[in-house]
């Protein structure tokens, strides 16, 4: 839902490339292996909307921690997993 036009930053946290487009407006990362370190770093920045992989996570109860994490961190951050 966000245009194409919007001014896009990559960034390498923790070895992983993460994808900020329009500031906080939207945080993308596709790797493998997201630490739940990283998913702390991420909510720090309180994006409006974070989108993962699924196959970013190790099994289904890492990809549930990532969204309680960001209930505590960052409540208003709309998480989706592909």
């Amino acid at each position: 839902g966000l245009e194409l036009s919007l001014p896009m930053e990559t960034k390498q946290i923790e070895d992983k490339t993460v994808i900020y487009v329009a500031g906080n407006s939207l945080i993308a990362c596709f790797d493998e292996g997201v630490s739940e370190t990283l998913i702390e770093k991420i909510a720090k920045d309180q994006p409006l909307r974070v989108v993962f992989r699924d196959s970013s996570f190790a099994d289904d109860s890492a990809r549930i921690n990532v969204e309680e994490r960001f209930k505590m961190l960052s409540p208003h951050t709309e998480i989706q997993v592909l």
